[in-house]
């Protein structure tokens, strides 16, 4: 679902191919559209999906935050880039 966030389909987008860093493991891989692979697209409309990928995204980091801090990390999220340049624009430092 944190996918949606960056793989909707948005007419900016469309032919565009899926860049979530986060499914991609070292090799390419190809993504269908979001509307046509999974169950959820009949129910919720596309800016409603990318709000949902947005809130996993946040509560994803936020786990990262907490995980880094329980075990002694000054850690922070930054937004380092404009989402116009890029959707993938939240940078995780953590420092001892």
């Amino acid at each position: 679902m944190s996918s949606w966030a960056t793989c909707g389909m948005r007419p900016a987008n469309q032919d565009a191919p899926c860049q979530d860093p986060t499914t991609h493991r070292g090799e390419e891989e190809e993504h269908e559209p979001a509307e046509e692979t999974d169950a959820v697209s009949g129910f919720l409309p596309v800016e409603e999906r990318e709000q949902v990928g947005r809130l996993c995204k946040q509560l994803i980091d936020g786990g990262r935050i907490h995980f880094l801090q329980q075990r002694g990390f000054n850690s922070k999220l930054t937004r380092y880039v404009s989402s116009q340049v890029t959707l993938e624009n939240i940078l995780l430092t953590a420092v001892p």
